[in-house]
């Protein structure tokens, strides 16, 4: 029931559209109704997407501050290159847990 209403509604609308009468000018006038809300429609999704890109950029450095305090909460430390270590534990950089290996040397 409800698809054979639609499908009326659409077969009326272009019935209206494409009268041999007054078809065009009806076509003409959606046609400058429609132009004149494209300048209004572009703008607000120009203001929306640059609504939504300042809420990323916000909400990236409020994850940015959370790491940065879950870091030091935790208590590791980085050297500004990626590689991090924890406290009273170093690395000698080839997976050992320090460059002394006990030979007394």
């Amino acid at each position: 029931m409800k698809r054979a209403l639609i499908c009326a509604g659409l077969g009326a609308g272009v019935m209206y559209l494409l009268d041999p009468e007054h078809g065009s000018e009806r076509r003409a006038q959606l046609r400058d109704k429609v132009q004149g809300l494209l300048p209004r429609t572009s703008g607000a999704i120009t203001d929306k997407a640059h609504s939504i890109g300042m809420q990323a950029i916000d909400l990236t450095a409020r994850a940015d501050e959370k790491a940065a305090e879950v870091i030091t909460t935790a208590g590791i430390h980085t050297d500004g290159a990626g590689a991090s270590e924890e406290d009273g534990e170093s690395t000698d950089g080839q997976g050992g847990a320090s460059a002394n290996n006990g030979s007394g040397s």
